[in-house]
This record gives structure tokens, C-alpha cells and sequence, in this order.
């Protein structure tokens, strides 16, 4: 089983098409759970529609807009599974996502599994140990997406990576949009195990638009 988070606050226009690509999916031994982040369109009421039309679907609602690494937190820990998917409420998944992530999944050793991204080069790697993943998704232009959207990932590490509290000299406060905290998951679940594992399809969209936070940092 893979449990699939997807955090969302004011997107009622783009969350169908994303929750459409998990119920789509070809492998279909998964739960969603969409944690609202205090809405104030009809983002709530669209997935509450979606949950009341398939059982596999949760759906929460904070009282207050608690920031989005929270909100993230919030959701991974109704998550019932130990593998964990962050699925961002604008991104997308291929039909196949699931089935071709999943079978690296029961390796003891792995502590993620990622796939290509749908601007980033083919890695010539299946197998990545951690401290090389590390280095190259440090590597300024590498082909290692930093998005979770891209990857499988373990629960336990990825509470523990949004429980902390990162400091920045250039920003007071990293949980107020979440940037560093995104791939701070991603590596915090690579070196729980010995190795990451690499699937070189392209099998993740990400969409841009205006309210996109890669839109309003300059990254598109």
C-alpha cells in the first residue's frame, strides 16, 4: 500500500484534475488523503465530492491556515502506510506513476524512489547510494528534481524532516513557503536507508501558472 498526500488551499480549479490522476492510476492498492489548508473557495466541497465518490480518498480541513510545511506535516501523519507520496494539488501523475515506482518498494535497503522529471535529463544510474545522491542533487544544474512530487518516500524520516525548524539568513522563516523543506524530506528519507532508487521515465507533470510558488520565486 502507498499512502498519497496531497496538501491544497485555494486551488478548486486545479485540484479535480489531480486527484483524477490518482484515482487513474493503474496500480490501485493506495489511500489519499487531502489535507485543506483552510480554503476559503470551494476546494473543500470539490474534495469532499471526490472522497464520497471513491472510499480510498480522506479528506481533512484545518480550522486555521496553518502555513504550508504544516499543513504538509498534518496530512503525512494520517497517512496509515510506511511509503508516502506528496503529491502537490497542482502537479500530476502518469496512469503508470504507481505501478512502476511500487516494485522497488520492498527493498529494505531503498529509502526512496524517484522517477524523471519532465524538464530534467535521463540519469545513466538505476541505483543511486545516498551520499551520491546528496552530491549531485546539490550540483547546481543536475538533473535531480527537489520536489517530493517526483518521488516515493518513507513516513518516519519525512515527519521528522517537517517537525524541525530550519534557519535562513536570507528568509525568517523557511515553514512560511516551504522552500528547503521540500527536498529536506527527499534527503532526510534517502539517508535513512543505504541507496535511492531511479525510474527514468518521465511520469510526474508539474503545472505552472500564477499562483504557483516556482511562478513567484522566478524558477519557471
Amino acid at each position: 500500500m502507498i499512502s498519497i498526500v496531497v496538501p491544497v488551499f485555494n486551488r478548486q480549479d486545479l485540484l479535480p484534475q489531480t486527484l483524477d490522476s490518482v484515482i487513474l492510476q493503474s496500480f490501485k492498492d493506495w489511500e489519499c488523503i487531502v489535507i485543506d489548508n483552510a480554503s476559503d473557495d470551494d476546494t473543500f466541497d470539490v474534495a469532499q465530492d471526490y472522497a464520497s465518490r471513491d472510499s480510498r480518498i480522506s479528506v481533512y480541513r484545518n480550522n486555521i491556515n496553518v502555513g504550508p510545511v504544516n499543513n504538509w506535516l498534518e496530512g503525512v501523519k494520517h497517512c496509515k502506510y510506511e511509503w508516502i507520496k506528496i503529491l502537490f494539488s497542482d502537479d500530476l501523475m502518469h496512469c503508470d506513476y504507481l505501478s512502476m515506482m511500487h516494485t522497488h518498494l520492498t527493498d529494505p535497503e531503498c529509502g526512496a524512489v524517484f522517477c524523471k522529471f519532465w524538464h530534467g535529463m535521463r540519469l545513466p544510474f538505476e541505483k543511486l547510494s545516498a551520499p551520491v545522491f546528496i552530491f549531485l542533487a546539490c550540483v547546481p544544474g543536475n538533473a535531480i528534481s527537489c520536489s517530493p512530487s517526483a518521488y516515493i518516500l518513507r513516513r518516519t524520516p519525512v515527519i521528522d524532516a517537517l517537525s524541525k525548524h530550519l534557519d535562513c539568513k536570507s528568509c525568517n522563516d523557511l515553514r512560511s513557503n516551504g522552500v528547503g523543506y521540500d527536498f529536506f524530506c527527499v534527503a532526510m528519507s534517502v539517508v535513512s536507508r543505504k541507496y535511492a532508487r531511479y525510474v527514468p521515465w518521465t511520469l510526474i507533470y508539474y503545472r505552472s501558472h500564477a499562483g504557483s510558488l516556482s511562478n513567484s520565486l522566478g524558477d519557471s
